[in-house]
């Protein structure tokens, strides 16, 4: 998904076609991994793997199409309870970090309907 969102941040990426686009979204995912200093090689190698149970690598076309799935889960499930969050005019003075906070509480009650505080890895 952030390969996606850098690469639409390009002028040529809507000019490609599309196997052009699956192999921009790929190579740049992998090189986005690199840059994550907090994961060891075999976690950078296991995020690209096809399954986890195969290990087989991940091939473009299929990155291409978890992306566009991540992408349709994130709109209709995060940026609405985000919007909402946002527009509420009780946060309005609050951080990015603070609404973020919010959103994950309020997706983990959800979730568990329970009021705990969320887990920190959650």
């Amino acid at each position: 998904y952030e390969a996606d969102r850098c690469l639409t941040l390009t002028h040529r990426y809507p000019q490609l076609r599309p196997f052009q686009k699956k192999w921009a979204l790929f190579a740049t995912a992998v090189e986005l991994l690199r840059t994550l200093d907090f994961l060891n090689y075999y976690q950078r190698q296991e995020i690209m793997f096809r399954t986890n149970a195969s290990k087989e690598p991940l091939a473009p076309d299929l990155a291409w199409r978890r992306m566009k799935l991540i992408t349709r889960e994130i709109n209709s499930t995060i940026l609405p309870k985000a919007k909402e969050l946002i527009e509420n005019d009780d946060n309005s003075e609050k951080t990015h970090e603070e609404i973020c906070t919010l959103l994950l509480q309020s997706m983990y009650e959800e979730s568990n309907e329970n009021s705990k505080p969320h887990p920190p890895m959650w």
